[in-house]
């Protein structure tokens, strides 16, 4: 659903940006990124075909931390690749830069 207010969302190893475009296109402010070169350049070229902004860019889940502050996070089939010694400090720094009241959505391999 389109949001009612501006929402700013992350898509956290967002591939070649299906899911990132459709938030676009749904109306949320999106950036996203991926540890994939080719990845990212996907992203941005579906982004400009689709005429929604995308802001993406290169980075690993392992090494990359959140310093802005989100509404949503989002993520599918990624966070199980992260490194299992870093897991804590990475889902307490995800909590911490979640807007108070905002969403975290992570679907993973177990």
């Amino acid at each position: 659903m389109p949001p009612e207010r501006p929402l700013k969302l992350l898509d956290i190893g967002c591939g070649e940006g299906r899911n990132a475009v459709f938030f676009a296109r749904n109306g949320y402010k999106v950036h996203a990124f991926d540890l994939s070169e080719k990845g990212v350049e996907k992203t941005k070229r579906f982004a400009d075909q689709a005429r929604v902004a995308v802001r993406v860019f290169r980075a690993d889940l392992n090494v990359f931390r959140l310093t802005e502050t989100y509404d949503i996070l989002f993520s599918t089939d990624t966070l199980h690749s992260s490194h299992p010694s870093i897991r804590e400090e990475l889902f307490d720094n995800y909590k911490t830069f979640t807007a108070e009241g905002g969403l975290n959505v992570f679907s993973v391999f177990v």
